[in-house]
């Protein structure tokens, strides 16, 4: 378990699912593969400020929105209005690859 929580094994995990799903392997719409490190922020820090999370995409303003638009749409930030902090969400369709061997490779939803 502590190593699922380490924060270098966690970065490591977000890194590469964001970069599976930036290449198409994981067949859910594509993410941008600098989105491994709003999540990896919004994990350590438990909030993040929208503004502050689009800005450690490296991309400009718009561009970083869409990023957070798109981990809001699915589940992977969440946050309670439209301009609240975003804090880390856990979709089901990402567990098996953010935290793997959390839960039975069976287990069906």
């Amino acid at each position: 378990m502590a190593q699922l929580l380490s924060t270098d094994q966690l970065h490591k995990r977000l890194q590469a699912y964001a970069s599976l799903r930036a290449t198409g392997t994981i067949h859910v719409p594509p993410l941008k593969k600098e989105a491994s490190a709003v999540l990896l922020a919004a994990f350590l820090r438990g909030q993040l400020a929208r503004g502050e999370a689009a800005q450690l995409t490296g991309f400009a303003k718009r561009a970083g929105r869409e990023v957070i638009r798109s981990l809001l749409s699915e589940g992977l930030l969440i946050t309670d209005s439209l301009k609240d902090l975003v804090q880390l969400g856990l979709p089901m369709h990402a567990l098996g690859y953010i935290f793997p061997g959390l839960l039975p490779e069976d287990l069906t939803f």
